[in-house]
């Protein structure tokens, strides 16, 4: 329906100073969401300025002045469609990047929220910035202006959207219609990376974001400007002292006139309770775009056909990981294609493209697809193929050949530390594959690791502050890279280090033995030790961090049992304290550890 230029709705405001009502109280406005790594983060909601009364008066004036001019009974456009160039600054090492389906997914939001007005968006383009400068610019500073200056695309006609990890924890923001001339490269919305549809930013992860700062770039205010005064300058949003967060239905903070609106995308609650625009903010919309973006509502916006479908799609496998598609361009206004995976969108590309390789895919699988046209008019109909993977890749069979383990302590605190080496059936170490394991005793946990080109993948325990201690990790499966695991051949499964472990290591027992006696002891303890076979013995005393305190025989023995005798001193010949020690019998490829105790 064609929504007519009111005069009351025309009491905008210019983007420039800080009211002094929102000035006092900014800081206060933080939202709490998920951010990097699943730590909670606190940061503003919105970062649009709110203009001060002065402005506002001379925004008011250039209004009248354009009613003067156009008239007041001037009908806007039914429905203008804004051409959208979406902009992902990530940093250089591919951080705060985002997939083309959450892209999709944002377009999808925006037509969504803005159903019940008369704007409607359309993916013109998709671009990617590695800048660590850029992406975490804040409103105002010159890494702003510069990422503008070097990305935006025909500002007069085109909704500017960028993507970033936004310093100060900042969500988003964005610029009115009227705080730059209409072609400034400054226009634009800016979002946190992570509030993209399917992003982290829990509870601010459902594209919201984006919705809220579009509105500040259509012409709208925070229902909550002004507090109980109705700062935003539409009649139908009951006014609000202050933001809401959450989603606190019944809410109402300025009495006698209604509930607070919540569930108006002009708030600061939660994505999944935002769902409305008043009739009376769509009038605005309208009337702040004829005004400030006349470009874009009348001319600028998108006056193309919907695009003709393309046809002949073609799947072919090319690998076990790889689809290329080709597919015939019937249409001459096409901005690009879109193709689909399953159901699913999961790329774009150009104008006048007529292929694309999917490659990352799953061995021995079958992928339906389906390409379609589109520009700022809309998509065309769809051509389909579909394609299965190539057969599976033979890969290693692998084992665990060692686990080495050692306490690391730091002040009060330890934890358990170490490799776990992967090799294949001829003893070659195999990278790229993950080793799970779990961690027990003292501290408990699981985690996945993946190998490096020498087979080793590093594992570490959760901290305890616990001055006895004992930590195990057991290998628990090693998958990827096409291997199959071999448990029965692991030369160790589990691995121990603590002071209070029963024992230090779990390697399989091949025919040595170590004991002592006494234990536990006060002066001295006789060790005895045997080996199957005459070979190279190093037998050696260890405390509970792992040092070594003294090596009490390191030469050749031949098979049978041996004896020798250990006086509680070092190498230094002081005596040691106290405490649990451990006794290492290693030949060339065997080991045994036994606990021993001292005491006064």
């Amino acid at each position: 329906m064609k929504r007519w230029f009111v005069l009351g709705l025309l009491v905008t405001c210019v983007g420039g100073a800080w009211a002094a009502n929102e000035d006092a109280s900014r800081s206060s406005y933080h939202a709490t969401y998920v951010g990097d790594e699943g730590v909670l983060t606190s940061g503003p909601r919105c970062g649009t300025l709110a203009p001060d009364l002065a402005d506002q008066e001379f925004v008011q004036s250039q209004i009248d002045a354009w009613i003067d001019l156009h008239g007041s009974g001037n009908p806007l456009a039914a429905t203008t469609t804004i051409p959208v160039a979406f902009h992902v600054v990530h940093a250089a090492n591919g951080s705060y990047n985002v997939p083309d389906s959450q892209i999709f997914a944002q377009i999808d939001v925006l037509n969504a929220a803005y159903a019940g007005t008369n704007f409607q968006f359309s993916l013109a383009s998709v671009d990617r910035t590695a800048s660590n400068k850029w992406t975490r610019h804040s409103p105002g500073s010159g890494a702003e202006a510069e990422m503008k200056a070097a990305l935006a695309v025909d500002p007069a006609t085109t909704l500017n959207f960028y993507t970033g990890n936004l310093g100060g924890g900042l969500l988003g923001y964005a610029t009115f219609p009227w705080s730059y001339a209409e072609d400034s490269f400054m226009h634009g919305v800016v979002v946190l990376y992570s509030s993209l549809p399917g992003g982290t930013a829990a509870p601010y992860n459902e594209g919201d974001t984006g919705t809220h700062e579009v509105g500040h770039f259509l012409g709208l205010y925070h229902t909550f400007q002004g507090g109980c005064t109705g700062g935003d300058f539409v009649a139908d949003t009951a006014p609000e002292s202050s933001p809401a967060y959450g989603c606190p239905v019944g809410r109402d903070t300025c009495a006698g006139d209604g509930p607070d609106p919540i569930h108006n995308f002009m708030d600061y609650t939660d994505d999944d309770c935002m769902f409305e625009f008043t009739n009376g903010q769509s009038g605005r919309m309208d009337a702040a775009m004829a005004a400030y973006r006349p470009t874009m509502l009348g001319g600028g916006g998108c006056t193309e056909t919907i695009p003709s479908a393309p046809s002949g799609l073609s799947a072919t496998s090319i690998s076990d990981l790889q689809i290329d598609l080709s597919w015939t361009d019937n249409s001459g206004n096409e901005d690009g294609f879109i193709i689909a995976r399953n159901g699913s969108d999961i790329a774009s590309v150009g104008a006048n493209a007529t292929s694309y390789s999917d490659t990352g895919l799953a061995c021995e699988t079958g992928y339906s697809y389906t390409v379609r046209a589109e520009n700022c008019a809309g998509e065309s109909g769809v051509s389909s193929a579909s394609a299965t993977t190539g057969t599976c890749p033979v890969g290693p069979v692998v084992h665990v050949a060692s686990i080495d383990l050692s306490v690391n302590s730091r002040g009060p605190w330890s934890n358990g530390e170490g490799y776990v080496t992967v090799v294949d059936a001829g003893g070659s170490p195999v990278g790229g594959v993950t080793v799970s394991g779990d961690w027990s005793g003292s501290t408990s946990g699981s985690q996945n690791v993946v190998t490096a080109s020498d087979g080793r993948a590093f594992f570490e325990a959760p901290r305890c502050r616990c001055n006895d201690n004992c930590f195990t990790l057991t290998v628990t499966g090693i998958t990827g890279a096409n291997s199959s695991y071999d448990s029965g051949s692991n030369v160790e499964t589990s691995d121990q280090a603590g002071n209070s472990c029963a024992i230090a290591r779990t390697i399989p027992h091949t025919g040595l033995s170590l004991r002592n006696a006494p234990d536990p002891f006060v002066s001295g303890t006789s060790i005895e030790f045997s080996v199957p076979e005459p070979t190279s013995v190093h037998l050696a005393i260890y405390d509970v961090s792992g040092r070594e305190v003294r090596v009490l025989l390191s030469s050749y023995a031949g098979a049978g049992g041996h004896s020798i005798r250990w006086d509680g001193r070092d190498a230094r010949g002081m005596e040691v304290s106290a405490g649990v020690y451990f006794c290492s019998l290693r030949t060339g490829s065997e080991a045994e550890v036994r606990r021993m105790l001292r005491v006064r």
